[in-house]
């Protein structure tokens, strides 16, 4: 299901894409991305590391998608 949101939070990140009912954010999601988030955390129950990161209340900047 996806809903209509108003900003996250992390709306430096973008595109950003939230996970419940753990609620593991991911950010900078692309295609590639996606893909992996259904199918390693939606269906295999495990957040992508590679894609995942964790509030900190501050401004963070995006990881470079060149290498991910």
């Amino acid at each position: 299901m996806t809903a209509k949101a108003t900003c996250l939070g992390p709306c430096n990140l973008a595109p950003v894409l939230q996970v419940f009912p753990e609620g593991a954010y991911y950010d900078g999601v692309n295609e590639d991305a996606i893909d992996r988030i259904i199918e390693e955390h939606l269906l295999g129950g495990r957040v992508v590391a590679d894609f995942a990161y964790e509030p900190t209340g501050r401004k963070q900047r995006l990881r470079g998608t060149l290498n991910r």
